[in-house]
């Protein structure tokens, strides 16, 4: 089934059971950009995704289907997690526990990972998130985030150069 076509039986019938086909179809890619620009804070992402949808059904029948409906799904997400996340917390590292690190190495990648995402400013992490782990095109980012295409590649490199360093930071502080 297309996008319009789960939107249009959704806004038919307005039952619980089309909502949940337009929902299943969108929770795994919207949840994981909620919780990376939430700072894997899983609480607030969650409240961010809820309020979210509330506001997506309320004006589902406006959608002028001008991009994709994850497309304006994530716009939405954006601008409630820009609004309730608060700016102190926008780049608080990620607890660590040495006892497992120790012995799981690819935890520690995976850590490292989280953490250099989490030290990102926001709007190199926006733009990560959606480009590098969710795949959205820079038009689309532009769109979404209200910025040029040139604004959205310019940002991408400084983020990826600024990943980098902070792997290759934190690679340098283990084998110290």
């Amino acid at each position: 089934m297309t996008e319009q076509q789960l939107v249009d039986t959704f806004l038919q019938s307005r039952n619980e059971r089309d909502f949940h086909k337009l929902y299943d179809s969108y929770k795994l890619p919207l949840s994981r950009t909620a919780v990376y620009l939430c700072n894997h804070d899983l609480s607030i992402a969650e409240d961010c995704l809820q309020e979210m949808w509330v506001v997506a059904l309320n004006k589902l029948a406006q959608f002028e289907w001008k991009s994709t409906l994850k497309t304006w799904l994530t716009g939405i997400l954006i601008n409630i997690i820009k609004r309730r996340l608060p700016k102190e917390n926008l780049s608080k590292p990620l607890p660590t526990d040495d006892g497992i690190i120790q012995y799981q190495p690819e935890v520690l990648q995976a850590i490292d990972l989280k953490n250099a995402i989490s030290q990102l400013p926001r709007g190199y992490r926006e733009i990560l998130v959606l480009h590098d782990i969710e795949g959205f095109k820079h038009k689309e980012i532009a769109y979404l985030l209200t910025i040029s295409e040139g604004t959205s590649k310019s940002q991408l490199h400084h983020a990826r150069r600024a990943m980098r360093n902070y792997l290759r930071d934190s690679k340098q502080k283990i084998y110290e």
